[in-house]
């Protein structure tokens, strides 16, 4: 664990979620800590934490382009922002987790902002003026400005998961893991425990539910072409050690 839809117009151009139990096609198996999926020319590149490895699938095989015994790989992205998440253990007892900034051209990096609680996936607007971070034990998504020098302010809450879906089951862990911000700014997020891939507007409100099958542990999610197609690495048992998984792709809903 450590980087679909209808919408629905009423009067008064109000947005209604809905709910779907998407149609999967398991594209890759046998996983060990699915996450970090990016769609690159026809490419999707993906991590396994566990397995400690970084792959390709090039739509009809995978390849282990990287294995690093002793690095477990988390997630990949085009960006400068990174988080540090905190101790995974029975009781999530640290709020002390971070993110981290990497300027054009530096090697170093900066701590942006701090006491988060269990730091995780990050997002950044198309604009490039608004970054989104998960804090998975807190079930809640914050939100920053991003100022011209990298660095962060206006510290805000977006979303708070619960009160825009029922939790799947009663958890310290479940909330948001990683998610992707598409071409129109909607935030998709995957929910650790609850098997699910939330979209949201830029404005944080819930325009639709994938219901995933394949799992609880969705980690993450990554556009194909066009953002026509989701792909999602999803772990089938959150409390299983390994993290046994799949990648599956869905239908987007735009």
């Amino acid at each position: 664990m450590r980087a679909s839809k209808i919408i629905c117009f009423a009067v008064g151009a109000m947005v209604v979620a809905t709910t779907a139990c998407a149609e999967e096609t398991v594209i890759v198996s046998n996983l060990l800590g699915p996450e970090g999926p990016l769609y690159i020319d026809g490419n999707l590149y993906y991590v396994g934490w566990v397995s400690h490895t970084l792959s390709k699938w090039d739509g009809k095989t995978s390849t282990v382009l990287n294995h690093t015994p002793g690095c477990g790989h988390n997630g990949l992205a085009l960006t400068a922002y990174a988080t540090v998440f905190g101790p995974y253990k029975d009781l999530p007892t640290s709020v002390a987790a971070k993110i981290l900034y990497l300027a054009p051209g530096s090697e170093k990096w900066v701590e942006v902002a701090d006491d988060l609680n269990y730091a995780n996936g990050i997002g950044v607007s198309p604009d490039q003026k608004t970054l989104y971070v998960s804090e998975t034990v807190g079930n809640c998504i914050l939100k920053f400005k991003i100022n011209d020098d990298g660095s962060l302010s206006n510290r805000s809450n977006f979303a708070l998961l619960n009160l825009l879906t029922r939790n799947k089951v009663e958890s310290w862990w479940i909330g948001p893991d990683s998610m992707k911000v598409d071409s129109k700014g909607n935030i998709y997020v995957a929910q650790w425990f609850g098997g699910k891939i939330l979209k949201l507007s830029p404005d944080g409100k819930l325009l639709h539910v994938f219901e995933i099958a394949a799992g609880d542990g969705t980690t993450n999610v990554a556009f194909g072409e066009g953002e026509k197609e989701l792909y999602v690495t999803v772990v089938k048992d959150p409390k299983d050690s390994q993290a046994k998984g799949s990648i599956v792709k869905i239908a987007n809903v735009k």
